[in-house]
């Protein structure tokens, strides 16, 4: 069976680790409601494939942990936003997250546990970014930075920034 692949035990344990420091990486009532979610539990059925499509000698790596988090963390916001679209009141035998909270907080808290994906994603890019380059430091401080829907051209404080040479 899939339960007795070599290794999952050790990687749903770093994940569990992971999803827990992810969610909790904000505090006030989207982080709570986040840590809501994630207590419910679940099959991490998602995060269990990125595991079996990860080679087995990384399957306990950093790629296949992040991998597996963001899936989950996306999987999780769904569930939030969907319970409040379809009004259901209860989820997994307990209290859906809008029904315990209000649906503003259970929209926001979906859309926070969204960015902790995204942000699990985005620190995997930049890590990879700065071994590729051989730095220590970040390479692009992205604080500040809007993207102009129009033009698609990125803008820190109204200047175009351009991040390929002209």
């Amino acid at each position: 069976t899939v339960r007795a692949a070599p290794g999952l035990d050790a990687y749903l344990e770093l994940l569990e680790e992971r999803l827990e420091r992810s969610v909790g990486s904000h505090p006030g009532l989207v982080g709570e409601i986040g840590a809501d979610t994630l207590s419910a539990g679940g099959k991490r059925l998602r995060p269990v494939l990125v595991f079996l499509c990860t080679p087995a000698g990384e399957r306990a790596g950093e790629r296949a942990v992040a991998g597996g988090a963001s899936v989950e963390l996306v999987h999780m916001a769904t569930l939030v936003h969907d319970d409040l679209v379809d009004g259901a009141r209860m989820r997994r035998g307990a209290p859906a997250a809008w029904s315990a909270f209000g649906p503003d907080e259970a929209l926001s808290a979906g859309d926070y546990l969204f960015a902790c994906a995204f942000s699990e994603l985005a620190a995997r890019i930049r890590a990879i970014a700065r071994r590729e380059a051989g730095m220590r430091e970040p390479v692009l401080d992205t604080r500040g930075l809007e993207l102009d829907p129009n033009t698609n051209h990125v803008r820190r404080e109204g200047r175009e920034i351009h991040l390929t040479p002209k």
